[in-house]
C-alpha cells in the first residue's frame, strides 16, 4: 500500500531530527509540525486503508 506521497525513513529522520535538535520536546514539536503539513497538502492515508494492509499483513504472517 506504499503511495507516491510516504516519505523514505530517511526524509522521516531528517524532518524530526534536524541537525543540534536534540530536546525530546523539540523534537516531538517537529514531529507534529511535519503531521500537519502532510495534513494540509492533502497527504493522507484513510484509516480503513490502514487497518485493510496490517489486517493483510497480518494474514500473509499467520496470525490471523
Amino acid at each position: 500500500m506504499q503511495s507516491d506521497h510516504r516519505k523514505t525513513d530517511e526524509e522521516i529522520a531528517q524532518a524530526i531530527e534536524p541537525p543540534g535538535l536534540a530536546d525530546p520536546g523539540q523534537t516531538l514539536l517537529a514531529i507534529l509540525a511535519l503531521n500537519r503539513k502532510e495534513i494540509e497538502a492533502g497527504e493522507l492515508i484513510p484509516a480503513k486503508d490502514v487497518f485493510a494492509e496490517l489486517e493483510r499483513m497480518d494474514k500473509e504472517a499467520g496470525f490471523i
